[in-house]
Parts: C-alpha cells; sequence; structure tokens
C-alpha cells in the first residue's frame, strides 16, 4: 500500500509542479520566463527518468527478479500524458482572452504543490523507518541465529583455543616462515635436511602447545557471536594453516627418521586442529578445516606402508566420514546469520555499501562516507526484496545439505545460477553452493578412502598382504565398504605395480582407473585416490 500512495504522491507532486510553472508562465506572458519554466518542467521530467533508467538497468543489465520497471514505467509515461495534457490546458484560450492557466491561482498553487511535495516526502519517510526498524529486528535475528550454532562457553582450562593462539603467535612472530625458501611453504621438502632440521627446532615449543591444545576436547576462540559479521572471520584461520603445515612437516620428519609412532602423533594432532577450526560455525572456518584434514591425510598415505604393530593404528581416530557434512549445514547456518546481519546493516546504517563490499572481499575496512540517499533509496526499494530472496536461497541450500552430493549436484547448479537475479548484494554475499558442496563431498570420499587404507593397514598387519578386494574387509575390519558421494557406489581399490590406489570417482562422476584430478587443465576430471605402496623399508 506504501508503494502505491507512493506512486500516486509522485505523480500529483510533479503535475501540480507543471501546473504552477504554466500558472506562473502564463501570467508574466514573457517568452524567457515561458522558455525558463519550459526548463523546468523537463528538468523535473528528467528526475522521473532516472528511476526508470536504473528500473531498466536492473531489469535489462543485471537482470534482477525484482526490478521496478513496471512501476518506474507507468509513472513515466503518465506523467508525460500529464505535461501535455496540463500544457495544452493551461495554453487554451477563448478569442480575445488570456490563456487559461494565468487565471490560475499561483498562491493556492503554490501551497498544494508544497503540501504534496511534504506529504510525498513524509510517506518515504515513514517508508525507509519502517525499513530500519525491520532491519533490526533482522539483526536481532541474525544474532539469535548464530548463537543457536556457536560452541558454547567452555572453562579456560578446557579451552583449547587459549593454547592455540599462544601457538599461532609464536609462529606469527616467526617472519622466516613466510619466505619462498621455507620448508613450511614447500609441498614436499627435502627430508631430512638442516633447514627442516632447523625450524622443527626453533618451534619445538610451538610444536608441544599444538599437541597440547590438540589433545583438549573442547575449543571455542573469542568471537562476538551475538553480533555475527565477516569481520568476525579469518582472524585464526591463516595461522591456522601454518600450523598445519608445521605439524605436517614435523609427521614427514619423524617418519624420514624412522620414528612412526611421532610421526602418527603429529597426524593426530592435524586432525584434531582440523576439528577444532571447524567450531566457529561459517563456511571459510569449514573450508579451512578441509584443507588442514586434506594435509593429515596425505601424511597418512606416507606413514602407513611404514605401520608394523596394530597398537600404532590405534593412535589415530579418523572419526566418521558423515562429520563434515553435518559441519556443512551448521556452517551454512552460521553463514546465513553473518550474511543478514551484514543486509541489515545496510538498513540501519551500520555498513557502506563500500564497507560492505570489502568486507566480503576480505579487505581492510575504511570507514568512509555514509551515501546516504543511495542507501535510503536501495533501503526503501530493495533490501527488503534481498533479505527474502536471501532466505528462500539458503533454504534451498540448507535442503540440499541434508542429500548426498550426486543426488543434488545439477540443483545445486541451477539454484547458483539464480544468484544474479535476486539482488546486487547477492553476488557478494551469497556463497558459491557447488563450490562449497563439492569440497564437502571430496572431504567425505577421501576419508573414507583414508579409512579403507587404514582397515587395508590392519588387514595386512594380520594377514601379511594386502587383500585383493574390499569385500575381504566386511565385517572384520569395515562394517561396510563406505560409498562414494559422487556416484554413490562403493569405492574402488586398484592394484598397480608399486601400490594399491582406493579412489572415489571424483566431482566428475567418471571411474578414470585412479588417475588422480588433473588441475592445470582447466577441468576437474580425474579420480581422488589414497595410494599404498606396497613394500617400504619399515614395512612387511
Amino acid at each position: 500500500m506504501s508503494y502505491g500512495l507512493l506512486w500516486i504522491e509522485t505523480l500529483v507532486t510533479y503535475l501540480l509542479w507543471v501546473g504552477l510553472l504554466a500558472a506562473c508562465a502564463e501570467r508574466s506572458g514573457r517568452t524567457v520566463v515561458r522558455v525558463l519554466n519550459g526548463m523546468l518542467i523537463f528538468l523535473a521530467l528528467g528526475l522521473l527518468a532516472m528511476p526508470l533508467v536504473g528500473a531498466i538497468a536492473l531489469k535489462f543489465l543485471v537482470g534482477l527478479t525484482h526490478n521496478w520497471f513496471v512501476y518506474t514505467l507507468t509513472l513515466f509515461i503518465l506523467a508525460v500524458v500529464g505535461t501535455v495534457m496540463v500544457s495544452r490546458r493551461a495554453g487554451r484560450a477563448a478569442p480575445g482572452l488570456t490563456a487559461t492557466a494565468a487565471q490560475w491561482p499561483r498562491g493556492p498553487l503554490t501551497l498544494t504543490f508544497c503540501g504534496a511535495l511534504a506529504l510525498w516526502l513524509m510517506t518515504f519517510w515513514n517508508m525507509d523507518l519502517a525499513v530500519q526498524t525491520q532491519m533490526a529486528t533482522v539483526q536481532v535475528e541474525a544474532g539469535s541465529l548464530m548463537l543457536a550454532v556457536a560452541p558454547p562457553p567452555i572453562d579456560d582450562a578446557q579451552n583449547a583455543a587459549l593454547i592455540y593462539e599462544k601457538a599461532f603467535a609464536r609462529l606469527d612472530a616467526d617472519k622466516t616462515l613466510a619466505e619462498d625458501t621455507s620448508p613450511l611453504k614447500q609441498d614436499k621438502p627435502d627430508m631430512p635436511s638442516p633447514a627442516t632440521a632447523s625450524l622443527l627446532d626453533r618451534h619445538a615449543r610451538t610444536l608441544a602447545l599444538l599437541h597440547q591444545a590438540a589433545a583438549l576436547p573442547a575449543c571455542r576462540f573469542d568471537h562476538d557471536f551475538a553480533h555475527p559479521s565477516f569481520e568476525m572471520l579469518l582472524p585464526e584461520l591463516s595461522k591456522a594453516r601454518s600450523a598445519g603445515r608445521l605439524l605436517r612437516l614435523a609427521a614427514r620428519s619423524e617418519l624420514a627418521q624412522g620414528r612412526v609412532d611421532n610421526a602418527l602423533d603429529a597426524i593426530r594432532d592435524l586432525l584434531h586442529l582440523s576439528r577444532h577450526m571447524t567450531v566457529t560455525p561459517t563456511l571459510i572456518n569449514m573450508l579451512v578445516a578441509i584443507s588442514i584434514e586434506t594435509m593429515a591425510r596425505d601424511t597418512l598415505a606416507e606413514v602407513l606402508p611404514a605401520v608394523t604393530r596394530p597398537a600404532q593404528l590405534s593412535a589415530v581416530d579418523l572419526g566418521d566420514a558423515g562429520y563434515m557434512q553435518r559441519n556443512l549445514r551448521r556452517s551454512l547456518e552460521g553463514e546465513e546469520a553473518a550474511a543478514l546481519a551484514m543486509l541489515s546493516g545496510i538498513g540501519t546504517g551500520r555498513y557502506t555499501f563500500g564497507e560492505l563490499t570489502a568486507m566480503a572481499d576480505g579487505s581492510t575496512v575504511l570507514n568512509g562516507t555514509r551515501d546516504r540517499p543511495l542507501a535510503a533509496l536501495f533501503r526503501v526499494f530493495l533490501l527488503p526484496d534481498e533479505i527474502q530472496n536471501y532466505r528462500h536461497y539458503m533454504a534451498d541450500t540448507r535442503k540440499a545439505a541434508l542429500e548426498p552430493y550426486f543426488k543434488v549436484q545439477a540443483s545445486l547448479h541451477e539454484t547458483e545460477n539464480t544468484i544474479t537475479h535476486m539482488g546486487l548484494l547477492m553476488r557478494l554475499l551469497a556463497p558459491s553452493l557447488n563450490g562449497c558442496f563439492k569440497q564437502v563431498a571430496k572431504s567425505s570420499a577421501q576419508h573414507s578412502t583414508a579409512q579403507v587404507a587404514m582397515a587395508l593397514t590392519a588387514y595386512r598387519l594380520d594377514h601379511g598382504q594386502y587383500p585383493g578386494k574390499l569385500d575381504l574387509l566386511v565385517p572384520a575390519y569395515l562394517d561396510e565398504v563406505p560409498l562414494d558421494p559422487f556416484d554413490g557406489k562403493p569405492l574402488r581399490l586398484i592394484a598397480k605395480p608399486d601400490e594399491l590406489v582406493i579412489y572415489s570417482v571424483g566431482p566428475d562422476g567418471k571411474d578414470d582407473g585412479g588417475t588422480p584430478i588433473d588441475h592445470h587443465n582447466g577441468k576437474e576430471t580425474g579420480d581422488l585416490p589414497f595410494g599404498l605402496k606396497m613394500k617400504t623399508d619399515g614395512g612387511k
């Protein structure tokens, strides 16, 4: 109703302006005044054309579903028709008499125009206040949503985050770790080497802190969960990656020196670090946790062939493959809370468009001009629809998170393609569905292959050789052969001359015989393998 009232008031105010200018021009009778008044009429008409131009851009260039095209088009057409009708009426006169507009009372017309303009401003102001009030409610709702999935408060003695922060500080203070020549930056550094030994000796205390933190069951970093925003993300994540690389380096160093038990302990600490990073319920935390877990699995593939005793396997608890899928659903709720808080922050004036863009990109946030006129128009005409569209988008996302990836892969593409039509800020705030879901599916597949590799190693220790097929692991070593999240079929096993390869078919859904994904050809073709070397110096 308010938008319809604003439409009527805009048209009436404009026509009163045209009538008032016509009355002044005809009463003066001077050509200069008539030309000047005509220019003022066209200026007002130009102001009405600006919303139409914006609506055309939103509809045909941006492709927004809610674009206000019909609203502004009908207003502009009636304004043009009204201008013609008022002008013709104003210039009409009987023979020998003055034009009709010359007889129009300018005083009452002026008062009426001013009253209409004041009424228009009041209506727009009330609409803006209503949206700001609504956005304040959304901010409270966002805080409640984030608190519902945030980790509970923890006693300091049981909080691993406090110890991690000490380890992160030590890593941050060592500027040599950021150098390209640092063993920490290399995927496969020389083992052993003086540079590696020096780094590990220098960070022996850091490794001890990481081991101490990993042993604690709970973790909660100090964030203001009641007021979620993208500002609360990222503080500890880059340091967590460095900690993961340090643990991976330590595991490889221990393996190179034949200390398999110590290598497995470092892998266990890596896995715990990964799980602790998921306590903050956002997608970026989850993706960082996946990258750390990948380090642990890759290192495990190097260590398992050297395992000689069943007791060594018990040191590594991989957990269940569905953990990351459950964490995805929780992270989506946290992501929605943060995005709703950011969107509503535009409505309450907490953020400017520039600040929101900077935070969404992970850039430094600078306080700049508040761009109030643009923000007011955005609040009244676009923001409520953006909020509603974002809710629908995330509802579809959470529903998809309940199903295996191969069942929802096609629908994820379709849902993701709607982002550009749902709002100007949706492109910044809406997560990449297929990218996040694919990473979780990869993590689940690699987790399952690692579980199978552990079972194969246990079988080797008991029987002196690996089994010829995965079914032989059931039920003594596995309850069942895990299913591949990319096609719903059991994981594959292939024997190569020097290794056994357990693999998932990967995102392309095609069985490539365990060939790893090639990331250099622009396409993700290939499988997700976990290789177990047939012979090692320390194995049977």
